[in-house]
């Protein structure tokens, strides 16, 4: 969206009382949206034929600007009788009153009759400049679509400009802006106006009626660039990121491994970091996301253990569509004096713990007990933890950022492994 210097009121008045000052200020407008003042002029010509020929409906208008100013004529055919009952006065003129206007007015000519401002009601003034808006915005964003249409899946380091309703407008440069729509947005993360957040550019619309770039917060590749960023182990291959499932905002699992001929390095207590520094970076920077750092294991049963620890499982029933995970549901005392259930902290809050299990298993999983495995007949394998190292698993940390490796490596490990495009990285100017 353009932001014209200027306010509804401000055009009422100008239109209204000093016409020859409309082209002052679209000079301006043109300067500052770097656009021609020819462009504008016409944009603005055509607001007005557009909006005037809808109110009224099959007139015909002239405008005109010269010598920096500006003039409307109502264009009109020069009749000779004006008492029959076929004359229309929306187009047509008797030829006495012609004469009044240019004595050399002939029949069948056309003539034109200045049309004051002062005249135009306050609504088709209002139509006008909106109009104008939209002819500003249209063209505007054109240009930002030819020269940011190849920047789609890039991060920057961007300003909240402001918020507008459930919407954040975002300063990309001094004269770009993008838009952060609520179903990019962190839910319950309140950005402030003034403050630099990272972005993840989703989409470079072609025509839109607002700023036609598309930011968001909770895109992986939002959550992967942190990572990389944060752990330069992985950008040298000595961990092997191997699947990541989220809920934006509220909790993640990263399954990970030590990279080839890396066995010696532990891929969960590196990304956690001294004192959890490196994960808790990471959290800060996506409004306290809880992170679940995971162990991966080829085993589909290894995989699955790792994945429900601390919980030790009964056992399970794999298919290749649903996993059905069998856990004791009795009610357990805590050392702090409180009260546990193994089938309840399986399932997480609002089900997001399974619910992010399952997309890292590409399955539908539930969870039952003994009993229920008994009532519904389901066979399962029955899991030994006995001289297991199952649950290398951690969450959320505090602490302090560390350094990132070259962008040129994190761009091709991340499309190595699949998850989305690095390449023409935005300055995070940080």
């Amino acid at each position: 969206m353009v932001f014209i210097p200027s306010t509804l009121i401000y055009w009422i008045q100008l239109m209204s009382t000093q016409q020859e000052q409309i082209i002052n200020t679209i000079k301006e407008i043109a300067e500052d949206k770097k656009l021609s003042e020819d462009f504008v002029i016409k944009a603005f010509e055509q607001a007005i034929v557009s909006e005037y020929t809808h109110e009224f409906v099959d007139s015909q208008i002239d405008v005109v600007f010269e010598n920096n100013s500006f003039k409307l004529y109502r264009v009109y055919v020069v009749v000779d009788n004006v008492d029959n009952d076929d004359f229309d006065d929306y187009i047509e003129i008797g030829i006495n009153d012609a004469k009044k206007l240019d004595p050399s007015a002939a029949v069948g000519s056309t003539i034109r009759k200045p049309i004051e401002f002062s005249s135009l009601s306050k609504k088709l003034i209002q139509n006008i400049w909106g109009n104008f808006r939209h002819n500003l915005n249209s063209e505007v964003n054109k240009s930002i679509y030819s020269g940011w249409k190849n920047k789609k899946d890039t991060i920057g380091y961007y300003e909240v400009h402001q918020i507008d309703g459930n919407k954040y407008i975002i300063k990309i440069s001094n004269e770009i802006f993008g838009i952060l729509l609520p179903s990019e947005q962190i839910r319950g993360e309140n950005l402030i106006s003034g403050k630099k957040y990272h972005f993840v550019i989703v989409d470079v619309l072609e025509n839109s009626r607002d700023w036609p770039i598309i930011l968001s917060r909770t895109s992986d590749l939002l959550f992967m660039y942190l990572l990389y960023k944060n752990v330069p182990e992985i950008n040298e291959g000595l961990i092997e990121v191997k699947k990541l499932a989220r809920i934006p905002g509220e909790r993640s699992k990263l399954l990970v491994k030590s990279g080839s001929g890396a066995e010696n390095i532990n891929p969960v207590g590196t990304i956690i970091g001294p004192g959890g520094s490196r994960i808790n970076a990471i959290k800060n920077e996506l409004s306290g996301e809880r992170i679940d750092v995971i162990l991966w294991s080829d085993d589909i049963k290894t995989l699955i253990m790792n994945l429900c620890a601390p919980i030790q499982l009964i056992g399970a029933r794999i298919t290749d569509k649903m996993i059905s995970l069998v856990v004791d549901d009795t009610n357990h005392s805590t050392k702090w004096g409180g009260v546990t259930n193994n089938a309840v902290y399986l399932l997480g809050n609002s089900g997001n713990n399974i619910k992010l299990i399952s997309k890292i298993l590409e399955r539908t999983v539930e969870v039952i007990t003994p009993s229920d495995a008994e009532e519904i007949e389901v066979a399962y394998e029955p899991f030994d933890y006995t001289n297991s190292n199952i649950g290398n698993k951690n969450g959320t940390y505090r602490g302090n950022n560390e350094s990132n490796g070259s962008k040129t490596q994190q761009k091709k490990r991340v499309v190595d492994l699949g998850i989305g495009s690095f390449d023409d990285f935005a300055n995070e100017g940080e």
